[in-house]
């Protein structure tokens, strides 16, 4: 979308408080060799805004259910299991972040380090049984004491990776390059740039929803040291002639005062097709505004005798 100078750019940001819950759905579907992992997760958030400035907000965030819906390999609720323990910390966040979505102050921090040194108690019950429960003691303890640590671990939540995205306070549409993340194999680092736009005309004064659209495009050149460095530990695979593929995209839909109505992202890294991969895909959900009874039933009032198609809840399309 060409813009002008002269013109006023669209701009994620609140403009009014709001209370809202969330629904969030992970499927992944992972390749490791002769490992195959799939699954289906659901969390649910009450999200609430309040109290916006210029440059400050006020964040509450209350974690409702986290749950493996679907999965193929008795690890992954392992897995899960473990996660929700360390979850629960976190499961009540009173946050104040800036107008770019980052955290700048934790309220609640004295209660979450309240609660790991109930948790911590309850593991040093099992260290008997589990000696690797002392590592994850010690390491955990240094996480908890720091507020800068706690910060990060929040930041790395799914709610903020999604809901935040790379767009909140940004104007677009707008070009961010030299972001590092981990690769989703989580095997090396790997720089991306990121191309961020919305569809259709804008002006400050809009009423209807945005959809606001991000592209990733990989930066880190992808050499033989690279290569070695993210797939190595996986010799027993024919890697030689091996050229992944990189894929991070979003679409959102966003109400006039900021609040996200729906939203879609999709990650991909595929290195051997059948052998080696990975696939994310996060479809983030407002319950209350999905359902839209009123419209729904204004359809069916004014029919009179004709078919009308009612759209699917989900319809949210990935170019």
């Amino acid at each position: 979308m060409a813009w002008s100078l002269f013109e006023e750019r669209y701009r994620h940001c609140f403009l009014q408080t709001f209370l809202e819950k969330y629904r969030l759905v992970i499927e992944a579907d992972i390749a490791l060799g002769g490992v195959l992992m799939k699954s289906k997760t659901e969390i649910r958030w009450l999200m609430e805004v309040k109290n916006i400035t210029q440059t400050e907000i006020d964040l509450h965030l209350i974690t409702l259910s986290h749950r493996v819906l679907e999965s193929n390999n008795p690890i992954i609720n392992d897995i899960a299991n473990v996660s929700n323990a360390f979850g629960d910390m976190f499961s009540e966040l009173e946050l104040k972040i800036n107008d770019k979505g980052n955290i700048v102050k934790i309220k609640n921090l004295s209660t979450i380090q309240r609660k790991w040194e109930w948790v911590k108690q309850d593991m040093q019950k099992h260290i008997h049984e589990n000696e690797a429960l002392k590592d994850v003691i010690l390491l955990n303890d240094e996480l908890y004491s720091s507020a800068e640590m706690i910060k990060k671990a929040i930041a790395s939540n799914e709610f903020f990776s999604v809901y935040f995205h790379l767009f909140f306070g940004k104007k677009l549409p707008s070009f961010t390059d030299g972001i590092e993340k981990n690769n989703l194999l989580n095997t090396h680092k790997l720089k991306w740039a990121f191309d961020g736009s919305i569809k259709g005309e804008y002006t400050p004064k809009t009423q209807t929803p945005t959809t606001v659209s991000i592209v990733g495009f990989p930066q880190s050149k992808i050499n033989k040291e690279w290569l070695q460095e993210a797939y190595g530990r996986f010799e027993h695979l024919p890697l030689q002639n091996a050229k992944p593929t990189f894929e991070d995209k979003a679409i959102y839909t966003i109400l006039p005062y900021g609040k996200i109505k729906n939203g879609v992202i999709e990650r991909n890294e595929i290195v051997l097709p059948d052998m080696l991969y990975a696939k994310y895909r996060y479809e983030l959900m407002a319950e209350e505004t999905t359902e839209e009874p009123k419209a729904k039933k204004t359809l069916v009032k004014n029919s009179e005798n004709k078919k009308h198609e009612i759209p699917p809840k989900n319809w949210l399309i990935i170019d």
